[in-house]
């Protein structure tokens, strides 16, 4: 916008000589300007400020009203610094007297630098919030010193049944609708004190009375004093996940009741037979039946194991949150005296080192079935020269550490991996069920502990477990 051509001929003069490639259209009045803006669609202005009775102050209101995303500088005489500042504040890019036109090539190049990447940034802002309008997951922003949202995803309504504005109105909001009977989710944000990320599942009271639940991460910022300033995080509805789990979680029942009821009905054909197995024995005498006999008697008695086995392992889940005090002297006598009263395995030397600082209080019948499962292998793979099993429980501030050796057959390497597996027997020759070592296994997890193992073909074996420490409430 220039109405001298002597002027125009200056700009365009300096802006070749610094080698700018360009297309110009020159126009003095409002109305050449106005269809200049619609029909030429310019990538810059260069305006005077003065043109008779068009200025600058005009034009940059038409270039506002058009809502341009280009850059405008002014490029005009004498103005006073005033006028300069006004002109800045109205929205011009940059501004340059005639006189001082070595400058314009930089500030065009500058001017059309920034407008791109005002560009660039808003295409990714208008990315994110199209992202915060369609994701189905609350992300949010909390200033903990103002007590305010700094900002919240659109996905709250659809989430937590609230509008967006109530948020922004009331920071803690998301903590009032929280069900009374999970509000321990409270405590936990006390954690963020100490700069610790928190995670949570918990229900929530939605406005219309329905129930829903809510896993939510909450990440914390403190200043360089450790004050807590602001907490970000993100919030999910998994209120389908906590059906399908409580569905899951009966099938899991209703298997287990049956699995239960199965083996026991099974018990006692099996405990007839075997008593017929006896009263067979005694009165049979032909040596081939006498065989087949001895034979049908060993697989009833693997098919008695397995049923122990599985009863066992279903008694363990469903009475694992039962607490007592546990004396690891007697369960650990219970068991052995068994194997010192049968004359095959009488020779066996146990050695049992029990010393604990503190009292140890677990699921008792879990602690016996973990001692029973490891010390009955042990002797069942026994070396046949000087066999011994040693059990040794020690205890720390954290855990209790069960110790069971042996110096038996021991396992090889290729069959290791896989002896936690269910009905897995790394030796062949084995008359167990094949469940002993998956019962320890599930107990331990299931106790949250953990179990490793040692162990050397005819050396021996040693299966170490640490158990975190319970006391009674």
């Amino acid at each position: 916008m220039e109405d001298s051509a002597d002027d125009a001929g200056l700009v365009e003069y300096v802006l070749k000589k610094n080698n700018i490639n360009f297309e110009w259209q020159i126009v003095s009045n409002s109305s050449d300007y106005v269809k200049g803006l619609k029909e030429y669609k310019p990538d810059l202005i260069l305006s005077d400020h003065s043109m008779g009775q068009f200025d600058s102050l005009e034009a940059l209101r038409i270039f506002k009203e058009n809502k341009l995303n280009i850059p405008f500088i002014l490029v005009t005489g004498a103005v006073s610094e005033e006028f300069a500042v006004k002109i800045l504040k109205e929205g011009a890019d940059d501004y340059l007297l005639k006189d001082n036109l070595v400058r314009l090539p930089n500030a065009i190049q500058r001017c059309l630098k920034e407008k791109q990447t005002e560009k660039e940034k808003q295409k990714a802002n208008d990315n994110l919030e199209l992202l915060f309008r369609n994701i189905d997951e609350v992300f949010f922003s909390i200033d903990v010193m103002n007590n305010k949202f700094l900002l919240i995803s659109d996905a709250c309504e659809k989430v937590y049944g609230i509008k967006t504005d109530a948020f922004y109105n009331k920071a803690d909001l998301w903590l009032d609708v929280v069900h009374p009977e999970d509000e321990m989710v409270h405590e936990k944000t006390g954690a963020l004190m100490d700069n610790q990320s928190v995670m949570a599942e918990y229900r929530i009271l939605k406005p219309d009375g329905s129930t829903g639940w809510i896993q939510t991460k909450l990440v914390p910022t403190l200043d360089n004093k450790g004050q807590l300033i602001r907490i970000d995080g993100v919030s999910s509805d998994i209120s389908s996940r906590k059906v399908a789990e409580k569905n899951l979680e009966s099938k899991c029942n209703e298997l287990s009741t049956l699995m239960y009821r199965l083996s026991h009905d099974l018990k006692g054909p099996v405990t007839s037979t075997m008593g017929l197995i006896n009263i067979s024995k005694s009165e049979v005498k032909d040596p081939t039946a006498s065989k087949y006999l001895k034979m049908i008697e060993q697989s009833n008695s693997n098919l008695d194991k397995i049923l122990n086995g599985i009863i066992e392992l279903i008694k363990s889940d469903s009475m694992i949150n039962i607490v007592n005090l546990i004396d690891f002297n007697i369960l650990v006598y219970r068991i052995i005296q068994f194997y010192k009263n049968n004359p095959e395995t009488s020779k066996v030397e146990f050695k049992i080192d029990v010393s604990l600082k503190k009292d140890f209080y677990s699921n008792e019948a879990a602690i016996q079935s973990i001692l029973y499962n490891l010390i009955n292998n042990s002797v069942t793979y026994r070396n046949s020269q000087n066999p011994y099993v040693e059990v040794i429980v020690r205890d720390t501030e954290d855990f209790v550490k069960i110790t069971v050796k042996d110096n038996g057959a021991g396992i090889p390497q290729e069959f290791q991996e896989h002896i936690f597996n269910m009905f897995y027997k790394a030796n062949q020759n084995s008359k167990g069920s094949g469940l002993g070592l998956y019962i320890v296994k599930n107990i331990v997890d299931k106790l949250e502990g953990t179990i490793h193992f040692k162990s050397e073909p005819k050396k021996g074996t040693e299966f170490t477990i640490q158990l975190p420490v319970e006391h009674e409430e």
